[in-house]
């Protein structure tokens, strides 16, 4: 087994992390809970979810449950989020295109 990012996870010290055992040092490999509000919800309603779902996520106890299951939060604004999922998209796709990945 292998923590898959770029170091141990906490809830997990004795875990190597990916980028220990192979050498790939920005390897980051995770999966994301991500709360979406659908297309045309007005900015204001968006804001104020975003800001309370922060706000929730940032308590000391939200934040020692996550660590303590080997996660963390990575808080953010919607256009943030954005940014992070188009990142995404785009590391995927090179790792496609790399590794020559076809659907079957």
């Amino acid at each position: 087994a292998l923590a898959a990012g770029t170091g141990r996870i906490a809830a997990l010290p004795h875990l190597p992390s990916v980028a220990e055992q192979t050498g790939f040092a920005d390897f980051m490999g995770y999966t994301s809970n991500i709360l979406v509000a659908p297309k045309g919800t007005p900015a204001a309603i968006v804001a104020r979810l975003n800001d309370t779902i922060n706000r929730i996520a940032g308590r000391r106890e939200v934040i020692e449950k996550l660590e303590g299951l080997g996660l963390r939060r990575l808080p953010g604004t919607a256009s943030e989020i954005a940014a992070l999922m188009a990142s995404d998209a785009a590391k995927y796709r090179r790792i496609v295109e790399l590794t020559g990945l076809r659907r079957e």
